[in-house]
Parts: C-alpha cells; sequence; structure tokens
C-alpha cells in the first residue's frame, strides 16, 4: 500500500474488495469462516487484515512434515494439480532463481485506493 493509508483504510479495502470479488464469483468463492458450510470454495479471508493476526507470507516455511514453502504463483499455475508439498524448503530457492521474485511488485508504489474503488464502481454501475 505504500505506506500512504491508514490500518482502518486498508482493513476496509480489504473487505469491500472480498465482498466484491464474492459478489461476481459465488460459486466459486465464500466469506463462510466455517468450513463445513462452504464445501468446495475458496475462502476468502478478509479478517487476516487485522492486527495481531499471524499470516503465511510469500516464501515462509510452513510448519509440516515436508517443510513445505508459502509460494507466489502465476495463474496458470494455478491447477487442479498443484499440491502444496510442490514447493519445499528443499527447491524453493532453485524456482525465486530459475522465474525471479514474483512478489516484487507487490512491494512496490501500492496502489491507488481512491482510484481503485472508482474503477469497481464504474465497472458495477456503467
Amino acid at each position: 500500500m505504500g505506506a500512504r493509508y491508514t490500518y482502518e483504510q486498508v482493513k476496509d479495502f480489504a473487505h469491500l474488495m472480498v465482498l466484491e470479488v464474492h459478489r461476481r464469483q459465488p460459486n466459486l468463492t465464500s466469506v463462510e469462516r466455517m468450513p463445513g458450510k462452504r464445501p468446495n470454495r475458496i475462502y476468502l479471508d478478509f479478517l487476516q487484515n487485522r492486527q495481531g493476526q499471524t499470516l503465511a507470507a510469500p516464501y515462509s516455511v510452513r510448519p509440516t512434515p515436508d517443510a513445505t514453502v508459502s509460494m507466489p504463483l502465476h495463474w496458470d499455475e494455478v491447477t487442479a494439480s498443484l499440491k502444496p508439498t510442490d514447493f519445499t524448503i528443499e527447491n524453493a530457492m532453485r524456482r525465486v532463481s530459475r522465474i525471479g521474485d514474483l512478489w516484487a511488485p507487490v512491494l512496490g508504489k501500492g496502489v491507488d485506493l481512491r482510484a481503485t474503488l472508482a474503477h469497481i464502481k464504474n465497472v458495477i454501475e456503467p
């Protein structure tokens, strides 16, 4: 976010984005926290954006027997055959050396929240 917004502004923006994604993709996503109430749907967890909440940061080693790594992906890599064990402490650095740091653009100048919200409004209400 480029350190341009308050925590509250970013939290509210994340909430709005999650609701909009779910509105557009209700058969694929869910905002329901209980796994049993959202079978076969991707949970959009805007609550991860609260102070003190832990999360799996990009490239972090997960506490699993295989030492899996939280790996940023290209969209075309997200397939039914994708498994968390595809990326481990053993192969993560080779992948980053080969394809580069896919997370780097996230740490850039940030987004303009006003422009993004205006764009969403124009898409919803052309």
